[in-house]
């Protein structure tokens, strides 16, 4: 077994100029999509982020043919969901609580079925008809995340 050095590597993989070129680009394409994604949720409520990240997720999944239907397997804890949002474990619980009594999604066992795909796309796009927050950009949170760059997961 031969190992190989972390340095030498990257030297070696760098030396092909399509490979690098290929590499910045998916590099500039993930980074976008960091942007994108940070951008639409802070103008969100907690509802609207939790519905961008499942769509988020569901959208990858399904254009990578990795799901068929309308559930996938979704192996992050209430608090790792947290995190990612910027929102509080209680406040997962109690946003997931209310999709699932509104029949919109439901997590069940890290296995999350979207039950209405229309209702969730608009919750992502406006968030919670209270939430009054101004958008900056014409176009909607979810429009911002997922335009310009449909490839780059």
């Amino acid at each position: 077994m031969e190992v190989i050095h972390a340095g030498d590597a990257l030297i070696d993989l760098m030396a092909s100029q399509p490979t690098a070129v290929y590499i910045a680009w998916l590099l500039a394409q993930r980074q976008r999509r960091t942007d994108r994604l940070l951008s639409a949720l802070q103008c969100l409520d907690a509802r609207g982020r939790l519905a961008t990240m499942v769509l988020d997720f569901y959208t990858r999944l399904r254009r990578r043919k990795l799901i068929i239907g309308s559930s996938y397997n979704l192996p992050l804890t209430q608090l790792q969901i947290g995190s990612y949002l910027g929102l509080t474990v209680v406040h997962v619980n109690r946003v997931l609580r209310s999709l699932r009594d509104e029949r919109i999604a439901q997590m069940e066992r890290n296995c999350l079925t979207i039950l209405d795909l229309g209702r969730l796309k608009s919750l992502a796009q406006q968030g919670s008809p209270q939430n009054s927050a101004p958008h900056v950009d014409e176009r909607s949170p979810i429009e911002i995340a997922f335009s310009n760059g449909e490839a780059a997961d």
